[in-house]
């Protein structure tokens, strides 16, 4: 995960998750097809990533007693 990440960031992409549907942003017009690739094959691994990351960044907000 973490290669795949740092592959992203080095293009400028940023993801992000609505519901279950994984948003890109990247610089530019069109996506670089090899940027493209690597979100396609990793797509579920890549939601279900930043799914936990949102889950536990809810949890982490909850005031403790």
């Amino acid at each position: 995960m973490n290669d795949i990440l740092s592959f992203l960031r080095k293009k400028e992409i940023e993801l992000k998750v609505d519901n279950k549907d994984l948003l890109v942003k990247f610089p530019g017009k069109k996506l670089d097809n090899d940027v493209l690739e690597v979100i396609k094959a990793n797509k579920e691994l890549l939601l279900a990533y930043l799914t936990e990351l949102n889950r536990q960044s809810i949890i982490d907000s909850i005031p403790r007693r």
